[in-house]
């Protein structure tokens, strides 16, 4: 329970805990950062909100900023539930109305600004002791704004020392940012469920302390009963609280764990290998090739490809990048060429000049090995075509998929900027969020890739795969007299295996 205004509210879950962590505090100076994640009607927003109620009528001279994408989305959610936290006559209710509103004052000198990140003039200006913003993953929201938020957390907070800047989120697609963040260990994370709602659960408790099915509200059951009915990512999302990809993804058959592998390029005797971290036999690597899509002030990427004896695919490099010109692009292929012998690549047929001038940049002009290396994607079969080929690629069959990305595989660093804003950074994000989209054609209604999905990185595996398969481009090897590592074939001249007829 906590006390406001001689009013007692119940805590329960996420909001609870946040609100024992900070009057736990050994007053050490510092600032947190917290991400409390959870489905809609969990209670989160209004539980932080009475915890932040309750801190400004318990410390004087506190001062909280709440924020969100818009001002004007405020008024008619957070700022409600808000003066809910007080009662009808409380003096911070005194002043303009919520449409108007931009501060709450409280009789002790506390003080609760609202803005929206359409003026984020406001946010900087002032110091802050709490930042509080809400929905955070709502669309718009970038790594760089939350990161921002740190500028304002300064001053002497009276609430033990600390400065806290804290969000609300639902959860929305595997590879948002919120999301990786959390993973990453960068802050402090918690997650709600509806029970924790007083409204939807009373709080009963079984022998073991969880939550009862008997404790349900009528209201609370009715409203579970609704999200039961729901369904896919949707359902996943809002009744379970699971960052899941959406439904209508164009590539369904990716699954992370599954085509992303744990694997590593080792060279023995001249020859290149495939080891698996999982203690698989290594696979020998007969060639590798490149694919590109490009792009300036949109993402272009590069990507390496090794195909084994078995036609399998493995993206081995990538490098997803913005604002690079040819040249730069040139120099990153004859770089990756030194460390992965391909002789051949594809790049998108679009742009005939861009390859062009690749190639020159790639050849004699330039006094570089890879002359006329890089042709065009055949786009024959159209878009669909490239997207059923790389959908094979990823689909199992009795021997598994056809083709694997290796961990770690992204060269020259993640693009910040496309990070900030929530865009993919690579092959594997743009694969979670890549969907289809409704158009009309007439009278007809048909489905094709959602325009503003992110597709840079898919295009250049789909000129990869297209390309690829029913082809052998592995170097000609002259074939050895002996078989390899007996002493026959340790007889060489000039680091050239002698001939038969030299031995005798």
């Amino acid at each position: 329970m906590v006390s406001t205004n001689d009013r007692l509210v119940e805590l329960r879950g996420a909001p609870r805990w946040f609100l024992e962590s900070v009057l736990s505090s050994d007053g050490r100076k510092r600032k947190r950062e917290i991400i409390i994640a959870g489905p809609g009607g969990t209670g989160k927003s209004r539980g932080i909100l009475q915890v932040i109620a309750y801190f400004c009528e318990t410390y004087g001279k506190l001062r909280v900023l709440i924020c969100r994408k818009t001002r004007e989305s405020q008024t008619s959610s957070t700022l409600v539930e808000l003066e809910e936290c007080f009662p009808e006559n409380h003096e911070v209710l005194n002043g303009p109305q919520r449409e108007q509103r931009s501060i709450y004052h409280f009789p002790n000198g506390s003080e609760i600004a609202v803005i929206g990140l359409d003026k984020p003039q406001k946010v900087f200006s002032t110091k802050w002791d709490i930042i509080y913003f809400e929905e955070l993953t709502e669309e718009g929201v970038t790594l760089e704004q939350w990161e921002l938020f740190y500028r304002g957390l300064r001053g002497n907070s009276p609430i033990n020392g600390q400065h806290i800047l804290i969000a609300t989120c639902n959860p929305t697609f595997p590879e948002h940012w919120v999301r990786q963040r959390i993973l990453s260990g960068e802050c402090e994370t918690y997650e709600t469920r509806h029970e924790d709602n007083p409204r939807w659960h009373t709080g009963e408790l079984d022998a073991e302390g969880n939550y009862t099915e008997s404790g349900w509200t009528e209201e609370g059951r009715s409203y579970i009963d609704g999200l039961r009915k729901m369904s896919g990512y949707t359902r996943r999302r809002l009744l379970d609280g699971e960052w899941c990809s959406a439904d209508g993804l164009v590539l369904p058959e990716y699954n992370r764990d599954l085509h992303v592998i744990d694997a590593r390029i080792e060279q023995h005797s001249g020859d290149h290998y495939i080891t698996m971290g999982n203690g698989e036999e290594a696979r020998l690597i007969e060639w590798y090739f490149l694919s590109m899509d490009f792009g300036f002030r949109a993402p272009g990427c590069l990507q390496i490809w090794a195909v084994d004896g078995d036609d399998k695919l493995y993206r081995v490099v990538e490098v997803y990048q913005r604002g690079r010109n040819l040249d730069w692009w040139a120099d990153v292929v004859c770089t990756l060429a030194k460390e992965f012998p391909f002789h051949r690549g594809v790049a998108d047929c679009a742009d005939p000049n861009a390859i062009n001038f690749l190639n020159d940049r790639l050849g004699r002009a330039r006094s570089r090995p890879l002359h006329r290396m890089i042709q065009p994607s055949d786009k024959s079969g159209g878009k669909l075509h490239g997207l059923d080929q790389l959908r094979w690629g990823l689909s199992k069959d009795s021997k598994g998929p056809r083709t694997f990305l290796l961990k770690n595989a992204l060269r020259y660093g993640r693009d910040n900027e496309l990070k900030a804003k929530g865009r993919p950074t690579c092959l594997e994000e743009e694969l979670t969020a890549y969907v289809w989209k409704k158009v009309r054609n007439g009278a007809a209604e048909a489905e094709e890739p959602d325009p503003n999905s992110s597709d840079h990185a898919i295009d250049a595996a789909t000129y990869a795969h297209v390309f690829a398969w029913k082809k052998d481009l592995k170097p000609n090897k002259p074939q050895r007299t002996f078989k390899q590592g007996t002493l026959g074939s340790l007889l060489t001249l000039n680091g050239k295996e002698l001939p038969w007829p030299k031995y005798r």
